[in-house]
């Protein structure tokens, strides 16, 4: 083997399908024959499609599952399921600000930096979620998908009956939660907003109990729920009505604990809704 070859597979892994990157992985002779058996388990195939992070969850079983994706998904994951899997590219980042007394609204192009970024999914709609999903689970041999609303609670809450995890109060720091429009988190520390639906980067915040980040605040996280008909203002336009939990921009009435329903407006979308899997 070449130090061509091994370059193009440390510098394009991403062109790889798993059968290819496991093939290539005898030819330089970096795998064992257990590798082999459980190729989606193989360090250098994960590195190759960027799996998520998954935490495996103390008690989830009675729940039908076993771990959590430990941050939710990222820019640059779902990016290959479009690149590589025929997934749809978002139309970009809205882009506001004030032009000569006006409000200039428009978008970027998926070329923006941030959509190779770890900055949460959102604007995506449950088509495309699922698209990303049947690609990830068709490249691993694994069984990748939206929780339910009793599971998100599970992995977000554990055993808490609180309106927050931590308690009943909004904390300052704690994660990216605002209230009466003011952010309760040290924007110097955590980061700025990069994007107009108001997320930041994933893992600026501790962990909860099971080591999972951003489950309250940051993006909402849609859950496997039928959705239901939702009207939009004076409009009366229907739009489906889907339940994202873990939003929390107050003052609200919803706890995040028991979600709340989103209009999934433009082409499905909801500016501000991503989401987390489980296994």
């Amino acid at each position: 083997m070449n130090s061509r070859a091994i370059a193009l597979y440390v510098e394009r892994p991403l062109i790889l399908n798993i059968r290819y990157c496991v093939a290539f992985c005898f030819l330089i002779q970096g795998c064992s024959s257990s590798s082999m058996a459980e190729p989606a388990g193989n360090a250098r195939v994960q590195h190759a499609l960027q799996l998520p992070e998954m935490v495996l969850i103390p008690g989830a079983e009675k729940l039908g599952f076993r771990s959590a994706s430990k941050f939710e998904i990222t820019w640059s994951q779902y990016r290959l399921a479009v690149e590589l899997g025929g997934c749809r590219a978002p139309v970009g980042f809205r882009v506001e600000g004030r032009l000569g007394g006006g409000w200039l609204s428009e978008r970027t192009s998926f070329a923006d930096p941030r959509f190779s970024s770890d900055l949460p999914v959102t604007g995506i709609s449950k088509g495309d979620m699922d698209c990303f999903l049947a690609w990830l689970n068709g490249q691993t041999g694994r069984s990748f998908r939206l929780p339910k609303a009793e599971q998100w609670r599970f992995l977000a809450y554990g055993s808490a009956v609180t309106l927050f995890p931590w308690g009943e109060s909004p904390l300052f720091g704690v994660a990216n939660i605002s209230a009466d429009g003011v952010r309760l988190f040290d924007q110097e520390v955590a980061g700025k907003p990069e994007a107009f639906t108001d997320v930041i980067r994933v893992g600026r915040f501790p962990p909860n109990e099971f080591g999972l980040h951003d489950t309250i605040g940051n993006a909402g996280e849609l859950v496997d729920e039928p959705c239901s008909e939702g009207r939009l203002g004076l409009s009366q336009k229907i739009y489906p009505s889907c339940l994202v939990m873990g939003a929390y921009h107050a003052p609200v009435v919803d706890a995040p604990r028991f979600g709340k329903k989103y209009l999934m407006l433009s082409d499905g979308t909801a500016g501000s809704v991503g989401f987390r899997i489980i296994e």
